[in-house]
């Protein structure tokens, strides 16, 4: 098993899932999107979430649309870029 991104720390610091919530995405997206910058493939991401492959797939497909990128690569370069600030 993973471990859970998602675990509470004592900051003030907006966990990553709060902080990709703020785009407006599906919490099953942030879940998907936070595997992407942490450099899963579908398939992994799949694994993790108990899904298939396919559901992932899609889950992908509409973050890259939602986001408004051109790609898989540029979604994850901007999710990683929002997660910074």
């Amino acid at each position: 098993r993973h471990e859970n991104p998602w675990r509470m720390v004592q900051s003030e610091t907006p966990s990553p899932r709060q902080q990709l919530l703020t785009l407006g995405l599906t919490p099953r997206e942030a879940d998907v999107l936070f595997w992407m910058t942490e450099g899963k493939q579908n398939r992994e991401i799949a694994t993790i979430l108990g899904r298939s492959l396919e559901t992932v797939q899609e889950h992908v497909a509409n973050l890259v649309h939602k986001l408004g990128q051109e790609n898989r690569h540029a979604t994850t370069v901007f999710a990683l870029r929002h997660l910074q600030r």
